[in-house]
């Protein structure tokens, strides 16, 4: 088209410009506004934050939901809620954001044979209210009308976390149980847990994807010797049907003539909506007369102002580009510190072990990524401790992965180092269904950090000799056949021989 045409009527391409202006400064602070991002570490002196029912500020930086003593024969109820509204969806264009949340939180039972009810995540329109009679089995989501579904302003959506078997709306559950509630108590799916696991120090994982519009759940159950379990829910929800525009997003917790103590120790937070491309812009008809004159002056105006905006946004991506060759360059300055030169670094046979990083297999990934997956390598995100440093659970938000982060100590040996390059290098290359993958490296900030799968169902020994589940004789064989394929597979399968030298049921991780 279209030189010719743009040559002959100038102000046609002006109009155009303009046209484009005006749906970027539309589009664009629906984008920013709706962006909501929050992480409370601890809620000593928290912002923003607002307390209903029996939730109060406690000691130590946490939130007691319910104090677990001293409660009414017919119970209780609190919500922790974020005070601002969250926007969901968008009326203008229809889009729904995308979210995810991370939380820490702690019940205990005043008595393991007689507690209840338990804990949630919710979505509720804004501003929360607190329902009604709404403790005990209602979990303080809604009033005791279980099978009613919430109509306008007291709609929902949650993720139980519940302590106490209800036959009457959860009949196919087991006393702990994971949840996902859609406008009524009965649960839509429901993931049955063995008996006490809602009960001690655990991490909640919430993901929605607002393209597959799949919400998921993870539970990460820490126990006492340090070990963890990693339970999943998923389920598909259209939140824009089930909820309004604005919401207010927290976490509840309800007891009924069982008692319990719900804490909450750390909250994050994270909705965005995907920036679509502007829609194309359709051209009116050529304007004749005195119509003309003022169409060139407002599109002359227009064409100026998209050139400032064109300028300005080119200053802001050659901005970000320098800054981003610059992290590039202290992570390299960072790395040659700690002996792992990013260009130049070689093994003690001369090749680099940067060498995988242009595959298709493990990356690197950013230091501040690993940050925010272990907030900040808090101690109750740790899993145990090893030769060369501690292993840390973690969830990396971008790819919506539950990762183990193996950190080697800040001093480590020669020998320390020689063994990260050589997990890299080696580990990085191996394919088995039956060998832990690593999923990426980091190094840089004086640290080591590998980063590999997060195996749900944690170690042999835990199963053997712990508390864990206990193993039948057919799914011991499974267990021996599956690691005597990943042994073969390391001698006489692969290009050459691996030989592990460290097999132990610590070291035998086992799947679902």
């Amino acid at each position: 088209m279209a030189a010719g045409v743009l040559m002959t009527k100038p102000f046609m391409a002006a109009a155009s410009a303009l046209a484009c202006l005006l749906v970027m400064l539309r589009c664009l602070p629906s984008v920013v506004a709706t962006t909501v991002s929050f992480n409370y570490s601890t809620f000593s002196n928290a912002k923003n934050i607002t307390l209903q029912g029996s939730a109060a500020f406690a000691g130590g930086g946490c939130i007691e939901i319910t104090t677990g003593s001293n409660l009414p024969s017919s119970g209780t109820m609190g919500r922790v809620a974020y005070t601002p509204p969250v926007q969901l969806w968008d009326a203008a264009t229809g889009e729904v954001a995308s979210f995810t949340t991370r939380f820490s939180f702690n019940i205990t039972p005043t008595n393991l044979d007689n507690k209840g009810d338990g804990m949630a995540f919710f979505l509720v329109g804004y501003p929360s209210r607190m329902p009604d009679k709404g403790d005990g089995g209602a979990l303080g989501l809604t009033s005791r009308y279980f099978d009613t579904v919430q109509p306008g302003e007291n709609r929902f959506v949650a993720v139980e976390f519940d302590t106490y078997l209800n036959r009457d709306f959860d009949p196919n559950a087991t006393y702990d149980h994971i949840g996902i509630d859609v406008n009524s108590i009965r649960s839509v799916q429901t993931e049955s847990l063995p008996s006490f696991s809602l009960t001690g120090n655990m991490t909640a994982i919430v993901d929605y994807n607002s393209s597959s519009s799949i919400l998921s759940a993870q539970l990460v159950k820490t126990w006492t010797n340090g070990s963890t379990t990693l339970y999943n829910l998923s389920t598909t929800v259209d939140l824009k049907s089930a909820l309004p525009e604005k919401v207010s997003v927290g976490i509840l917790a309800a007891t009924g003539l069982s008692l319990e103590l719900h804490q909450l120790h750390s909250w994050y937070f994270n909705s965005s909506f995907q920036q679509n491309p502007p829609p194309a812009v359709q051209h009116s008809p050529t304007t004749s007369g005195s119509g003309l004159a003022g169409v060139i002056a407002g599109a002359t105006v227009g064409a100026a102002l998209f050139v400032v905006l064109l300028f300005a946004m080119v200053v802001v991506l050659v901005r970000r580009r320098r800054s981003k060759k610059r992290r590039e360059v202290e992570e390299a300055e960072e790395a040659r510190h700690v002996g792992l030169a990013r260009d130049d670094d070689d093994d003690d046979d001369g090749e680099p072990i940067v060498e995988i990083e242009m595959g298709m297999g493990p990356r690197q990934i950013p230091y501040q990524d690993l940050i925010e997956a272990t907030n900040s390598f808090a101690a109750e995100e740790k899993l145990g401790q090893g030769g060369f440093g501690a292993v840390y659970r973690g969830y990396l938000r971008e790819q919506g992965l539950a990762v183990a982060i193996k950190r080697f100590a800040k001093d480590s040996s020669k020998q320390g180092k020689k063994e990260y390059r050589s997990e890299i290098k080696v580990i990085s290359r191996l394919r088995h269904r039956n060998l832990v993958q690593l999923i990426g490296w980091c190094h840089g900030r004086d640290e080591l950090l590998l980063i590999y799968e997060l195996v749900p169902n944690r170690s042999l020994d835990i199963h053997l000799h712990g508390n864990g589940t206990f193993l039948t004789w057919p799914m011991r064989v499974k267990i021996v056949l599956g690691l005597g394929s990943a042994l073969f597979y390391l001698h006489e399968e692969w290009e050459q021989c691996v030989v592990h030298r460290d097999i132990k049921p610590s070291n035998v991780m086992l799947d679902e």
